[in-house]
């Protein structure tokens, strides 16, 4: 048994009111782009909430093109993703310092005893140190397409 519904059937399905929702931002954007005027598209804003099935909302837009697919975001120029590597790793290193400061201040004022916010800057300063012999010593910014890298050896 198959359990999604044929063309003919999703036609006659109720609309729900995400159906009818999808239905009038797609109008919005018809007449942002100038295809329907203020008339035509109230109008159909009016029929769209006024839908029973989806077979009502696909005649709404009948006449009119389907929405353009989105574009994926332009990938970053290297300098720009080396940049927004080193923000981020400096971010980190700032959040490192600031924690471990808290952590100190704390050991400090509970009396000064076994100094365990060591383990702390140890296992976080792993993590720091190998961000930063990735971002200054090999020069990876994490963002590399190293596919590319593997065909050509």
């Amino acid at each position: 048994m198959d359990l999604e519904p044929h063309d003919e059937q999703r036609r006659r399905l109720r609309a729900s009111d995400a159906d009818r929702e999808r239905t009038v931002a797609l109008l919005r954007g018809h007449h942002a782009d100038g295809r329907l005027d203020l008339e035509e598209f109230e109008q159909r804003v009016d029929k769209a909430y006024a839908a029973k099935t989806t077979d009502e909302l696909d005649d709404l837009l009948g006449d009119l093109p389907p929405p353009a697919p989105l574009a994926p975001p332009a990938p970053l120029a290297p300098p720009a993703r080396q940049e927004h590597a080193r923000r981020n790793f400096y971010r980190s290193l700032a959040s490192y310092v600031m924690v471990n400061a808290f952590l100190s201040v704390i050991w400090l004022a509970s009396g000064r005893g076994y100094f365990w916010p060591v383990w702390v800057m140890i296992g976080w300063g792993f993590g720091i140190a190998a961000q930063a012999v990735h971002l200054f010593v090999t020069g990876d910014d994490g963002g590399r397409d190293r596919s590319r890298d593997r065909h050509r050896s």
